[in-house]
Formats: C-alpha cells, sequence, structure tokens
C-alpha cells in the first residue's frame, strides 16, 4: 500500500467517490470529512505520482492483482479483531430476482441493496466473492466497521435511519475503487 495521505487529487476523488453513492456512502462522507485519516492506495505495483491527474482512468494497473491485494489487506484487518464489513451494492434494487441467485447474508437500505460479514466467518474467497457480486460499472464501496453488528445486520433485515446515522462513529476503514476499477483507495481512521 502506498500512502496517498498527502495527495489532495486522491481527496477530492475519494469525497466525491462517496458522495456520489448509495445512504451509507453519503453518510460516511461526513465522517471521513470530520475525523482525522489517511489514504492508501491498493494496487498491483508502483507508480509515479503524476498518475494521480488521472485518477478516474484505467490502464496503469492489473485489477486481478489489486483485487487480490485488497483482499489480502481486508483479510488482515478482519482477522485482527472483531469487526464488519458492508458491501454496498449500487446498482440492485430490494426485490431484483437475480438477488435470490447470490448465495451472501444482505440487508436493505431503502430499497438499495448491501452485502455484509462478520469477520469470524470471513475467508479470502468469501471476501472475493462479496467484491465480485457488489461491484459495479460505475462502483465499489466497502466499509469496515470496528466491533460486530449482529443484532443490526441480520440476512434480509432492513436499517432504519436512526441505525444508518450511527454507524459512521464504528468506521475503521472505506474502500473505494479507483482508476476505473483497477486499484483501490483504502481510508482509515486515525
Amino acid at each position: 500500500m502506498i500512502d496517498a495521505t498527502q495527495n489532495s487529487l486522491v481527496w477530492n476523488y475519494f469525497r466525491e467517490h462517496l458522495r456520489k453513492g448509495n445512504d451509507l456512502s453519503q453518510i460516511a462522507s461526513g465522517e471521513v470529512d470530520r475525523c482525522l485519516g489517511r489514504i492508501f492506495i491498493v494496487s498491483s505495483c508502483g507508480f509515479d505520482d503524476s498518475v494521480f491527474d488521472n485518477i478516474d482512468e484505467g490502464g496503469y494497473f492489473s485489477y486481478e492483482d489489486s483485487v487480490e491485494e485488497v483482499i489480502l489487506y481486508i483479510a488482515s484487518l478482519l482477522h485482527s479483531q472483531r469487526r464488519s464489513i458492508v458491501f454496498e451494492d449500487c446498482v440492485s434494487k430490494r426485490g431484483d430476482r437475480f438477488l435470490r441467485d447470490i448465495r451472501a447474508d444482505r440487508f436493505f437500505i431503502g430499497k438499495k441493496v448491501y452485502f455484509f460479514s462478520n469477520s469470524e466467518s470471513l475467508g479470502e474467497e468469501k471476501i472475493k466473492s462479496l467484491i465480485s457480486v457488489s461491484t459495479s460499472a460505475n462502483s465499489f464501496a466497502a466499509f469496515v466497521f470496528n466491533g460486530s453488528f449482529d443484532d443490526l445486520f441480520r440476512n434480509g433485515s432492513s436499517i432504519d435511519s436512526e441505525n444508518l446515522v450511527a454507524m459512521p462513529r464504528f468506521l475503521e476503514s472505506i474502500i473505494l475503487d479507483a482508476f476505473d476499477g483497477e486499484a483501490f483507495l483504502v481510508w482509515r481512521r486515525q
């Protein structure tokens, strides 16, 4: 991972990406603005700072290699203590028929779909599967929370606005796609 905390282009991209996301992304954007944090780039290879000028464009990194790197990062983060991870699906809606075929726990905020897992049930293959089902052509966002939300995250449940507003207090890390999905940005609370 490469520290990009001092790069204003990366911060601007990160904040804008969150603001364009679903409800959880939008609420998390306020937490990122309020809290001290650092941003890192997870990619398959090194690069020089000139690549930041094209953070919306691809052609710099290998998607498959970057996914493997972010899987390892998520696995190490989740297995070091009790945490929960939520993957935001920016395309699917509650009631979509194909959701029946996806073998992943989910909850809903309004009609929006979020896949989740607690750290004790999450291996590298499951992380890869959750990344795959939650990645759309236009967005990827994952949120790591400190602690387990067994009482809140129940398969098929709905999260009300009161619980949604409280969730960012427990945010530890946010992972977003960059470079047209070829790399990832990670925000970590300090």
